[in-house]
C-alpha cells in the first residue's frame, strides 16, 4: 500500500462524484452490460463449478472407491483447462470467444448430463475439459469486453462489476440443486441449463457481432 502511493495517478479525479456504488458503466451502454458481460461473466465460473461441484456429487453411488479421486481430477482438468483456452481469444477475438465459451459449456453441460443419466461417471473428465475451457474463454473475452465499453476513469469499477457477476456464478451448484428439489428432476434442470446456455451463446454471436462494429 506504501508503494502505491507513490505511483503516478493517470486519471484526474472528479471531485463532484458522489460516493455511492458504481458499476462504471458508461452512459449508452448499459444495454451492452446486460446483454454481453453479465452473461460471459456467469460463464467463468458458472460451468467450472458445475464440473467439479455438482457432477461428482450427482455421481458418487455410481463411483465408489474412487469418488475423491475423481473429484480431484476434474478440478484438476478444469482449472488445468483455462489457461490454453485463454489463448484462444488472441486469435479470434472476444466477439467470437464470448459466444464459443458459452457453446463449449453447453457441450460439457450435455455430457454431464449424459454421465448422470447412464451412470457413465468418465465422461466427466471430458466434460471438465471443456467447462474449464469455457471458463478461460470467458474470463478474457469478459475483461476485453470491458476495456472496449469503458472510460479510463471507470475501468476499475467496470471490471469490479465484472467479477462480481463471475463469482455470483459459482452458486450454480446451489441454484441447480435448489431448483432440482422443486421441480424432482435433477436432470430436467441440468437440460434447461444447457438449453439456456446455448440459447445465450447463440445471443451473444448477435450481439457481440453488434458491438463488433460499433
Amino acid at each position: 500500500m506504501v508503494v502505491v502511493f507513490t505511483v503516478p495517478e493517470t486519471v484526474t479525479r472528479d471531485r463532484t462524484r458522489r460516493i455511492r456504488p458504481n458499476l462504471g458503466i458508461p452512459e449508452g451502454r448499459h444495454r451492452a452490460f446486460w446483454t454481453v458481460v453479465v452473461p460471459t461473466g456467469l460463464g467463468v465460473f458458472g460451468m467450472p463449478s458445475l464440473a467439479f461441484g455438482l457432477f461428482p456429487v450427482l455421481l458418487k453411488p455410481a463411483m465408489p472407491g474412487v469418488a475423491v479421486f475423481v473429484s480431484g481430477m476434474l478440478g484438476m482438468l478444469a482449472m488445468g483447462s483455462i489457461v490454453p483456452a485463454q489463448a484462444v481469444i488472441g486469435r479470434v477475438g472476444p466477439h467470437r470467444g464470448a459466444p464459443l465459451a458459452l457453446a463449449s459449456g453447453t457441450v460439457g453441460c450435455v455430457l454431464g448430463l449424459i454421465a448422470f443419466g447412464t451412470d457413465t461417471w468418465p465422461l466427466l473428465f471430458i466434460a471438465a475439459v471443456f467447462m474449464g475451457a469455457a471458463s478461460g474463454m470467458a474470463m478474457t473475452s469478459g475483461l476485453r469486453f470491458v476495456d472496449l465499453l469503458c472510460r479510463a476513469e471507470d475501468r476499475g469499477a467496470l471490471t469490479g462489476a465484472f467479477y462480481a457477476v463471475a463469482y455470483a456464478g459459482m452458486m450454480m451448484p446451489v441454484v441447480v440443486t435448489s431448483i432440482a428439489a422443486v421441480v424432482g428432476s435433477t436432470a430436467v434442470v441440468l437440460g434447461a441449463v444447457a438449453l439456456t446456455a446455448a440459447s445465450l451463446a447463440y445471443v451473444l454471436r448477435r450481439t457481440t457481432a453488434h458491438l463488433a462494429t460499433t
